[in-house]
């Protein structure tokens, strides 16, 4: 067909030339949020600490409620978790499964991301040359029995552990003093909501991690001695963060 005579030819190569753009542009996109992903460790610790201590050492970090920018932190908040309900939905998921997607990337942000990237950077550095440690792959009955309940197990390494219980610690902690502060003092609400709803997500989030550290008692739930260090790891986070906040 000459494509002089019939413009269609033009139009379906012009079609295809965008669209190719259009998709090497997204491929790019992946990319660089696949090579990214695993930083997302740092927003995650910065959420979950720096509105914590500044509540609790009285310091606003948030916009109002009465100001309009936090329209703005509202919409982004309900508007990501919407869409993370609108993508598992086509899937046949219940809320349920939203719940456990939260918590599971919330965890791995906090420590596999973390401890991952350390070990990459380290080891690009010469510091630690790349090894592979033998895990134990047999099936124990108890674990297996937890699965089936849709009960977390948390028979894994302290240092997994330690940070994750310190920061849901953490958040509960900030959580009760922020409703203490709104309950007794009505013109905090409009100054500390939005760190109070913080707090209180993230340690609903963490629930399970509660559970594991006050009221389980079988094999799978977290050691006292975590706690203790938990507690410990966390008392130290309340000190750095007051000498940060105050000076």
């Amino acid at each position: 067909m000459d494509c002089r005579v019939d413009g269609s030819c033009t139009i379906k190569i012009l079609s295809h030339y965008i669209w190719t753009i259009k998709n090497a542009y997204s491929s790019k996109l992946l990319l660089y949020m696949v090579a990214s992903s695993p930083f997302i460790f740092i927003p995650l610790w910065i959420l979950a600490t720096i509105p914590q201590l500044s509540l609790l050492n009285d310091v606003a970090i948030y916009p109002k409620v009465l100001n309009p920018l936090f329209i703005v932190f509202l919409y982004v908040f309900v508007s990501s978790n919407l869409q993370h309900m609108r993508e598992i939905y086509p899937t046949g998921a219940s809320l349920q499964a939203w719940k456990h997607e939260q918590r599971m990337w919330m965890m791995k942000g906090i420590t596999c991301n973390l401890y991952g990237s350390i070990y990459a950077i380290m080891e690009k550095l010469g510091v630690k040359e790349a090894d592979f440690i033998p895990t134990n792959k047999a099936l124990d009955d108890d674990a297996v029995k937890l699965y089936q309940m849709g009960i977390y197990n948390f028979q894994t390494s302290n240092v997994f552990l330690v940070p994750l219980c310190s920061l849901i610690t953490l958040n509960l902690l900030a959580f009760v003093v922020g409703v203490i502060k709104i309950t007794f003092h009505k013109e905090y609400v409009n100054e500390i909501f939005i760190q109070t709803f913080l707090a209180f997500y993230i340690a609903l989030m963490g629930y399970p991690v509660l559970e594991g550290m006050m009221l389980r008692k079988d094999k799978g739930r977290i050691v006292p001695s975590v706690s203790c260090y938990s507690v410990i790891f966390s008392i130290a986070i309340l000190s750095f963060g007051k000498l940060v906040v105050t000076h």
